[in-house]
């Protein structure tokens, strides 16, 4: 015989859980102020995109295209001269970088829209945030530190979409899944998915915590373990771990696939904060 508080908890369980469904569903349309952003994204994946037809959406936006202009011209992309127009800046940063920097206009967006107001998703954000500075200094060496902070930031995006909604509940629970019905890595990868991200940064969103042997999806494999790295010592980070214990917390198989060391890992731990500071001044 099922008791009355049991059925009371179960009947609320399943109220968060269609609630959390719901939630997701709207979410999976980003914010109007992103839709140029978005038809940006989807036109990059088509096989005639042309810079004349990515510009024309660009600049139909205005606050597209200053965070466009904006981003052109930050540290990150090392253009020489300023960068004052949009065909311009498609030019110089190329498509493959041009969807980097959409997709992180577009989390920029997200976090302006979302609900900030509680200890617990302040803590996600900057998870979230802690993870792209320690991505971005993975791919540091390479031309895909900024491909990397994206993915990074983007890593835990589900959760923050529950913390926004549901704070209270995602602070008290020990099992999201049961809580909502879903796990946050699976809802972050449902809606990036929906967003028309990069497989890379879906896979990245989903899988970060085992960092597995992509065989399905090998150009997956470095931003999964850039992304698990990141997000392993962001989380130890946000914990209050010291730079050793985070270091050992990555997978050996991921650190050998990237070519780093356990010294370098606690070397990125401890630029976390500073590039935090340095990455709330560009969301």
């Amino acid at each position: 015989m099922v008791q009355p508080g049991n059925q009371v908890e179960e009947a609320a369980a399943e109220s968060i859980q269609q609630r959390t469904k719901r939630r997701l569903e709207g979410l999976r349309e980003l914010p109007s102020s992103a839709a140029a952003l978005q038809r940006a994204l989807v036109m990059l994946d088509e096989p005639l995109c042309t810079n004349r037809r990515l510009e024309m959406v660009l600049t139909s936006d205005q606050g597209a295209l200053t965070g466009l202009l904006r981003l052109a011209n930050s540290a990150y992309f090392g253009v020489s001269g300023e960068v004052v127009c949009a065909a311009t800046a498609i030019r110089v940063i190329g498509h493959r970088r041009l969807r980097a920097l959409l997709c992180h206009m577009v989390a920029g967006k997200l976090f302006e829209v979302l609900r900030m107001d509680h200890p617990i998703v302040d803590a996600v954000r900057r998870k979230a945030m802690a993870a792209a500075v320690a991505c971005g200094e993975i791919g540091l060496a390479t031309d895909e530190g900024f491909e990397l902070r994206v993915a990074g930031l983007l890593h835990n995006v589900g959760e923050l979409a529950l913390a926004s909604e549901y704070p209270d509940e995602l602070e008290q629970t020990k099992d999201v899944e049961a809580t909502f019905g879903i796990r946050w890595e699976s809802a972050g990868a449902m809606l990036l998915q929906a967003w028309r991200m990069p497989k890379p940064i879906v896979r990245a969103a989903k899988s970060w915590r085992v960092a597995p042997y992509e065989e399905d999806l090998p150009e997956a494999q470095r931003t999964v373990d850039a992304v698990h790295a990141g997000a392993t010592m962001a989380e130890a980070w946000i914990g209050g771990d010291t730079a050793i214990s985070a270091a050992a917390r990555v997978h050996e198989d991921a650190i050998e696939r990237l070519e780093l060391t356990e010294k370098r890992l606690t070397q990125i731990f401890g630029k976390i904060p500073i590039g935090i500071h340095n990455l709330e001044r560009m969301l």
